[in-house]
């Protein structure tokens, strides 16, 4: 009766092993550890493989191509002699060549005398893919230029990059476990901990400029962007600091802030004594004076006007390099403008034998609401470039509607000349500062090579744009529109 019971048990128990086996989660192959071929194989493993059981049943690993050999063979050699193996990572290639990592674990089982292995596979490629791209970001974050910095909410370092190194000037043994204001002017700590509280109370700081110390003593100015750190439960439990060098740009801002200071100021002080020679010259010009003596007046007067124009561009130039170009409202009327040009260019294309043709579509509303003035001083300087490059032919300006909208209408203004053209080496830079457009054999026409750059910034600062077709020996053709109101 006992042996039977016994009997019984053994079937009750193989039942609820296999049923265990079966039904896992986790794959699981059950392996002959003498010929190791597999003789069974549970539910989850046939999904992850991709297999079927028919055709895993009797074949070995090797057969499969599951692992690579070495690796196999190794782990099967510490298998007898050890008995069973742990947590080994190890790479499965599926049946249809893909793979995944897989934690494994083998127990080495006997019955009836004969040595048998269960072998247990989780698939943890998700968990492998979480570390190698967290070495990645550990490797970008060590290598970065940028300081790259944790500190806790009190503001003591707890981690410090090779950028952090070598921006500020400390090692990392050098700054660990110190608080945060080592490197922060003593002028600047109050906006440290305003800062600070804004991170406690989960806000972010991005691209906010601030001055730094370096170890030297040196101050210097960084772009600062923070964010705090959390732990699973969201709590704060730290600050993220991303810190960029920007002394050398802030140096040319500053330099370049210095230079169209100087360049307003000598342009004011040169416009005031020149006002009084172009004044004067007025003044002589209306009264009876000799042939020669006239010819000197009005040589005179042409110098005055043009240094005059170069004064003005130098200051516009200025006010726009600052951002203190202001733009007018005022209601005008394209037509108008177009007669005006027209009378102000005429007699400058009538000296070199050019036609000067300005056409208005009909479509133009009569009545627009923008900046006149600006306006005028865009198409002249255009126009008068185009005169200038311009031996023989005609100059033609249009004015026509892109696009009509209930409030507002876009214009397209084309100043289309028959001149030399722009070579294609030099059609990028025709509208930087003190660009000269040269002549095809090399001579470059009078000014200071502003007038294009003025007219571009112009249009763009009234929400508008500029391009230019151009063709050597044929002629160019600047078109910009700009929004105006109805």
């Amino acid at each position: 009766m006992k042996v039977k019971n016994s009997e019984q048990e053994l079937i009750e128990s193989n039942k609820l092993f296999f049923k265990i086996f079966e039904e896992n989660t986790i794959g699981m192959i059950f392996t002959d550890l003498e010929t190791t071929k597999y003789l069974n194989v549970n539910q989850a493993f046939l999904e992850n493989s991709g297999y079927t059981k028919e055709e895993v049943i009797g074949k070995t690993s090797l057969d499969l191509n599951l692992i690579e050999a070495d690796f196999r063979n190794k782990h099967l050699a510490d298998l007898k002699e050890k008995g069973d193996l742990k947590n080994i990572e190890m790479l499965i290639r599926k049946k249809n060549g893909e793979t995944f990592w897989s934690l494994t674990s083998v127990q080495k089982m006997v019955f009836n005398e004969k040595n048998y292995a269960l072998t247990t596979f989780i698939d943890i490629s998700d968990r492998k893919k979480a570390e190698t791209e967290l070495a990645q970001l550990a490797s970008i974050v060590e290598s970065s230029d940028d300081a790259i910095i944790s500190k806790s909410t009190e503001g003591v370092i707890e981690s410090w990059n090779m950028g952090a190194e070598k921006m500020y000037g400390y090692t990392f043994k050098e700054a660990f476990g110190k608080h945060i204001s080592f490197i922060i002017p003593t002028s600047y700590l109050k906006e440290e901990k305003e800062i600070n509280e804004k991170i406690r109370i989960n806000q972010t700081i991005s691209h906010y400029e601030t001055v730094r110390l370096r170890k030297n003593g040196e101050e210097f100015y960084i772009s600062l962007s923070a964010s705090p750190l959390k732990d699973q439960g969201e709590n704060i439990i730290g600050i993220s600091v991303i810190a960029r060098d920007i002394s050398e740009r802030k140096k040319a801002e500053d330099s370049s802030k210095l230079k169209d200071a100087f360049l307003s100021l000598i342009s004011h002080e040169i416009r005031t004594p020149l006002n009084a020679i172009m004044g004067f010259s007025d003044i002589l010009a209306k009264r009876k004076l000799g042939e020669q003596e006239q010819k000197y007046v009005n040589i005179i007067k042409s110098a005055g006007n043009d240094l005059l124009k170069i004064v003005n561009d130098i200051i516009d130039m200025s006010k726009i390099e600052a951002g203190t170009m202001v733009f007018e409202a005022n209601s005008f009327s394209v037509n108008e403008i177009f007669q005006s040009l027209n009378e102000m260019l005429t007699g400058k294309a009538q000296e070199k034998n050019l036609t000067l043709l300005f056409t208005c579509d009909k479509d133009v509303p009569d009545i627009l609401n923008g900046d006149q003035s600006r306006l005028k001083q865009i198409i002249t300087s255009i126009t008068t470039n185009a005169i200038n490059f311009t031996e023989k032919g005609t100059v033609k300006v249009r004015a026509r509607v892109i696009k009509n909208e209930i409030n507002n209408t876009l214009i397209e203004f084309s100043i289309a000349d028959t001149g030399i053209g722009i070579s294609m080496d030099k059609i990028k830079t025709i509208f930087e500062r003190f660009r000269q457009i040269e002549t095809h054999d090399n001579r470059k026409q009078g000014g200071m090579g502003l007038g294009l750059s003025i007219a571009k910034r112009l249009v763009d600062l009234q929400g508008g744009s500029m391009t230019v077709e151009t063709e050597l020996t044929k002629g160019s053709t600047f078109n910009f529109c700009i929004p105006y109101k109805n």
